[in-house]
């Protein structure tokens, strides 16, 4: 029977665990727990035996009897060719190995980034670390925005909430509460002094002590732990090893078959096992799903470590979510992801009667003394006020302070100075004891004056009296009307009208703050321009273009939001955007017969765009991607197909660091209050981690189509190299079936085919990524039988051209322009540049012809081992005899290139019918 946890004191805790509450465990106390108990790993970064593939891949058949055959062949002929055969062998089996080991260590290295941290008290010391090294009775600190890193019980909390929803069929968080005490039976859910592992903290803070890690936590004993890089389960891996398995299987059928014919007719046996076993060989069957890990792992770490001046950088730490990623069918996006963070600046102030922009108000009193208002409210100066701010751990300003702050300096008016004028009597923030806006109360001139700024229209509306020139007016409709069409014109501009009242109060203290923020008399307007991320609408459209729908949210309703969402493209006709009261007035069933209309959802909460989500999913079969701009949103991103966020902008270098580095603040001021765009817990959540939005125009939205290209490109590069190898091995059965004793391609060959020049095009195609335009939307791989139907029709090509090849080379020596002696060589001239000419027509797959041409680094290794093979063995006799590769003379060297040339021809020919036939399909759709 497991620990009750929750029915035990603070005492019995600590005589338990033996730790702590004050102080915790020693360094040494947790280094012996930690070798005890093992790690923490509750979202274990998977990790496939090196050993089981090592032995899958020498147990396999075609290994076994290659290896065999090639040690028999040289006990009994101890000669150069036989030499040459092993050590290609080696050579294919080696390079093949590592590059499946080292793709499984960097998708391990890039899960271990996916990995949460915890804080915990060691030596009375406040330390960060990482969750994996938690153990029981370490004492946890938990606030807004973490991930809880194992089953632990509460010691202390203030106004602390829980997202439990990966646990317990609830969409809300849970209030949590140290003081509870039971001493019967309860459930987990029924728990409100216990939280458990992967959980999330939405608001306030906690004390917690560790009770239970690893295996032994709730989240793991109900199954519901995912690994982290847990690529075995994606349909591609499990496919490509179906179809390598099968295919190894077929690919012995005509070794055997040709193996039988050469024994009853008396042929030479020896050869004719030799060479069909290095054709089974040569196939590299076995390695496909090793090039498909190494293709997710170098799209993987390209999209991590990409150039940040093309926005490129992105880390897609679940890979499970690559075949949801090139399928996307839209994306949710808060309206906020539009404006880079904290970026802001002051752009016209509106005085009364007439809006001038910043920089041409000069000294202009009416309009400095809306500015100086606007400090005023913020309460944001003399050192009193700043140093209880930094005393609370309260010196973060927003972007909005920021911008006025700054303008202020440059004009004169934020100094002492303001401090001596206008001492401050009291202070709120919005929401502070039931305050609407951020007010401040000074001592002006012998009154006390209320001085606050707030959104436009709510202002206006506890405003009796405006301000025109220095003349106060009574506020009747046609004034409201007037100055409501001033703040939309900011609204049109990209600003954000702040309005700025004041009122003399009878109240020397906020304490009747209701009373001080009515009856107010309108002073002017900020205008707020905040940073619009740049290319955002170039990017929205570039996604559509791709197939993907740009859906935007916000839980505010302010009437600029809509003109930003047209601004940007996100609404396009009247009837896409959608407020939550007219949502409220539709039924379910109206709602969904019409939610594929809707383009941008203005005042939502995380349930109602929970529903949105499901809808789209359920009745329009989406996939639907969702970014969460808050920690609430975490609801809808768990319904989504994908879930992005935003890097929190820490890095965690090294075993733990100082409480100044930790990634969210320990105490909040507010219960759930943060301005953060991201935190630890969404990146834990997420599938999809975004870098920050940048003013230059990097991160956060723009990065959302890296993110998509980088999974269709996942998704092309195994599909094209899986066509290569079904197209060059259909050339080499066609060889051996052609002449099964070495009369077409020796085995030598064989293997300078596949284990060489495969190989390398196999990394050739792996490494190519997506440029400027997002690669079309790929098939993801279903089962072997569709698979077999994409690759079958190259098999068949490969067929076509290597009898293409045969004939040529007969036709060239019935003609005398080729020598006898040189038919098998010309036979390999020509299968090894028609293998090239393939891998260019895949490489400019999707590409016009001859346009945006680019040699990538691995290409340009092929291309340079492919021209120094030709010339070795056409410049050093004895090479060319190992290879039986001699050059075969001008004319007959200058013929080989006829069949390269044409598989070029068809393939731009393919192209370029299959393009008119997509922009016919395109103006079809359009009308």
């Amino acid at each position: 029977m497991r620990e009750r946890w929750y029915s035990l004191t603070e005492e019995e805790l600590m005589q338990k665990l033996q730790t702590n509450a004050e102080k915790g465990l020693s360094s040494k106390e947790a280094a012996e727990r930690l070798k005890t108990d093992g790690k923490n790993n509750v979202n274990a970064v998977y990790k496939e035996p090196k050993r089981a593939y090592l032995r899958r891949i020498f147990s396999d058949l075609t290994t076994v009897l290659m290896l065999a055959s090639a040690l028999l062949a040289l006990l009994y002929r101890r000669d150069a060719g036989m030499i040459a055969i092993l050590a290609l062998v080696f050579f294919g089996y080696l390079l093949s190995i590592l590059s499946y080991v080292r793709a499984q260590k960097t998708l391990e290295d890039l899960g271990q980034r996916a990995l949460p941290t915890a804080k915990v008290q060691r030596r009375g010391k406040l330390m960060v670390i990482p969750a994996e090294d938690v153990v029981m009775g370490d004492i946890l600190y938990l606030s807004h925005g973490d991930v809880v890193p194992c089953d632990a019980r509460l010691l202390e909390t203030e106004e602390l909430r829980v997202l439990e929803g990966s646990l317990f069929p609830s969409g809300r968080a849970t209030p949590k509460d140290a003081s509870f005490l039971y001493a019967g039976i309860l459930k987990p859910s029924q728990t409100p002094n216990m939280v458990y592992a992967s959980t999330v903290v939405t608001s306030g803070r906690g004390k917690a002590v560790a009770v239970e890690t690893g295996e032994d936590t709730l989240v793991c004993r109900m199954g519901r732990s995912r690994p982290i890089g847990a690529c075995h389960k994606l349909d591609a891996v499990k496919t490509v090893r179906a179809l390598s398995s099968l295919l190894g299987i077929v690919l012995l059928i005509p070794v055997f078959v040709l193996t039988v014919r050469e024994l009853a007719v008396g042929g030479r046996l020896i050869e004719a096992l030799l060479t069909g076993l290095t054709f089974a060989s040569a196939s590299l069957c076995e390695f496909y799903s090793a090039y498909v890990y190494t293709a997710i792992a170098v799209s993987a770490r390209a999209g991590l470590t990409g150039g940040r001046k093309n926005a490129k950088t992105v880390f897609i730490k679940n890979p499970l979510a690559l075949s949801d990623l090139t399928d996307l069918n839209c994306v949710f996006l808060p309206l906020e992801s539009f404006r880079v963070p904290g970026e802001a600046r002051l752009s016209e102030i509106f005085n009364g009667s007439q809006t001038q922009s910043v920089e041409w108000i000069g000294k202009k009193e009416s309009y400095l003394r809306i500015l100086r208002y606007g400090i005023l409210s913020t309460g944001l100066y003399g050192g009193a006020r700043l140093t209880q701010k930094n005393e609370r751990s309260e010196n973060i300003y927003t972007p909005e302070q920021e911008a006025l702050i700054s303008f202020a300096e440059e004009k004169g008016i934020y100094n002492r100075s303001l401090d001596d004028h206008f001492p401050i009597l009291d202070h709120r923030d919005v929401g502070e004891g039931g305050s609407l806006f951020e007010t401040t109360m000074v001592r002006s001139r012998g009154e006390d004056v209320v001085v606050l700024r707030g959104e436009a229209r709510a202002v206006l509306e506890n405003c009796t009296s405006y301000n025109d020139n220095g003349k106060v007016y009574d506020m009747d409709a046609t004034a409201f009307n007037e100055l409501m069409n001033v703040a939309q014109t900011m609204m049109k501009n990209n600003c954000t009208p702040v309005a700025v009242a004041t009122k003399i109060s009878r109240y020397n203290t906020l304490t009747r703050i209701v009373d001080c923020q009515s009856d107010l008399t309108f002073e002017g307007f900020l205008a707020i321009e905040k940073t619009l991320l740049p290319g955002a609408a170039m990017q929205i459209e570039k996604l559509r273009q791709a197939g993907v729908r740009v859906i935007a949210y916000t839980a505010e309703e302010h009437e600029d939001l809509e003109y930003l969402a047209n601004a940007l493209g996100i609404v396009k006709k009247p009837g896409e955007c959608i407020r939550f009261p007219e949502f409220a007035a539709m039924s379910e069933g109206v709602f969904r017969a019409q939610a594929e209309t809707f383009s941008f959802y203005e005042g939502f909460d995380a349930g109602r765009l929970k529903q949105i989500v499901d809808a789209l999913r359920e009745d329009y079969k989406w996939n639907v991607g969702f970014m969460s701009g808050r920690l609430e949103d975490a609801y809808p991103m768990y319904a989504s197909n994908v879930g992005f966020s935003v890097e929190d902008g820490t890095k965690l270098t090294g075993r733990s660091k100082k409480s100044r580095d930790l990634r969210s603040p320990l105490w909040m001021k507010n219960a759930g209050a943060s301005d953060k765009y991201s935190c630890q817990a969404l990146n834990h959540i997420s599938d999809v981690i975004l870098p920050l939005p940048t003013s230059e125009g990097n991160g956060g939205l723009n990065s959302i189509s890296c993110a998509i290209g980088t999974a269709r490109t996942v998704y092309k590069n195994i599909r094209q190299f899986l066509c290569y190898l079904i197209f060059t091995c259909g050339m080499r059965l066609t060889a051996l079936c052609l002449g099964s004793t070495g009369g077409v391609l020796t085995p030598v060959q064989m293997l300078v085919s596949g284990m060489v020049f495969d190989l390398l095009a196999v990394f050739v195609l792996v490494f190519e990524r997506f440029d400027k335009a997002l690669p079309e939307k790929q098939k993801t791989f279903s089962g072997v039988g569709a698979a077999l139907r994409t690759v079958a029709p190259y098999a068949l090509l490969g067929v076509l051209s290597f009898l293409a090849a045969f004939l040529t080379s007969k036709i060239l020596v019935a003609a005398g322009v080729l020598a006898e002696d040189n038919f098998t060589s010309f036979c390999f001239t020509q299968l090894l540049l028609t293998q090239f000419a393939f891998l260019s027509v895949l490489l400019r797959s999707g590409k016009p012809p001859f346009r945006d041409l680019r040699a990538t680094g691995a290409f340009g290794v092929y291309l340079t081992a492919l021209a120094g093979f030709f010339a070795l063995c056409f410049a050093i006799p004895a090479a060319g005899e190992l290879f039986a590769l001699t050059f075969p003379g001008a004319k007959a060297f200058a013929a080989a290139f006829i069949l390269p040339l044409l598989v070029c021809l068809i393939g731009v020919i393919l192209r370029a019918i299959r393009g008119v036939g997509k922009r016919r399909a395109g103006k079809k759709k359009k009308k």
